[in-house]
Formats: structure tokens, sequence, C-alpha cells
């Protein structure tokens, strides 16, 4: 069964936002950083992971590191 485009970003969104929330859990805990700081480095960083992974699925250039 073939998933459709929007089936797939919903699971690359859920398995970036796992796997952020997992190594900022374990950093935070091991920095000793409060609940609410580790949330919010979790959720910062799983949007702005989203954003680059959907940049670079649509094809957006005009970036840095372009050859072309």
């Amino acid at each position: 069964m073939a998933l459709s485009d929007t089936q797939r970003l919903i699971l690359t969104g859920i398995a970036v936002g796992v796997t952020i929330g997992l190594v900022i859990g374990i950093i935070g805990a091991l920095l000793d950083l409060s609940p609410g700081v580790r949330g919010g480095l979790t959720g910062a960083l799983v949007v702005v992971g989203l954003a680059a992974l959907r940049r670079r699925q649509r094809g957006g250039g005009g970036g840095r590191g372009d050859a072309s």
C-alpha cells in the first residue's frame, strides 16, 4: 500500500518529534534543565527540523549551498 504525501509527512513529523524529544530529554536531564526548558527546546527544534525537511522535500532552493 502506497502512502500519500500527507501520510508520509505526518509519519515523518512523528519520527522527527520523537527523536528530537528523546535527545533533548536525555541532554536536558544530564544538564539538569527544567522540564519547561526541555519542552521549549524540543518544540523549537521540531518546528525548525520539519520546516527544513518540508523545504527539502518540495525542492525549495535558492538558499545557501546551491551550486547552480
